[in-house]
């Protein structure tokens, strides 16, 4: 019996404690390849996942998997050309969302920053869009918001 191309990358990542490793940036561009073009059987996407959550992902791995996406998917008609495209959809529980000083900080340096994320369903947590509405900064509704945004200050949220 033949292994399924995708267990190699389950395997490495999931060889305990002192066999496992992280991906190599190439193994995880290739591996979110096979999940973006639906290669991979539903039991090794959970594994997968599984696995990767638990280790925390590598700087390598997340410029794997977003290279992959960038290959694999089209921008979205409208969507603003940016630098810098930042996620941002879990909510600070312990410490207020700093990251979007620096993200601000970075704007006013000339890096177009697109942040992303999402409003908020847990009331013990700080979401993004709370504080950049703090900030007085505008929650941009759609891709020509967000353009003029960036074309404003190099900075635009889209929740």
């Amino acid at each position: 019996m033949n292994a399924h191309p995708f267990a190699q990358y389950v395997r490495t990542l999931g060889r305990g404690k002192k066999g496992a490793r992280s991906l190599t940036m190439e193994e995880a561009r290739e591996a979110m390849g096979m999940i973006l073009a639906g290669e991979v059987e539903p039991v090794q996407l959970g594994a997968f996942l599984m696995l990767v959550r638990i280790r925390e992902e590598s700087p390598e791995e997340l410029a794997g998997f977003v290279s992959a996406a960038r290959s694999a998917l089209a921008l979205p008609t409208g969507a603003p050309r940016v630098e810098l495209d930042w996620s941002s959809y879990a909510g600070k529980r312990r410490q207020l969302p700093w990251f979007i000083l620096s993200a601000l900080l970075l704007a006013e340096n000339g890096v177009s920053i697109l942040m992303h994320g999402t409003h908020g369903f847990k009331d013990d947590r700080v979401y993004t869009p709370d504080a950049i509405r703090a900030l007085g900064l505008p929650l941009c509704e759609d891709f020509a918001a967000a353009g003029r945004e960036i074309q404003a200050r190099r900075f635009a949220f889209i929740p």
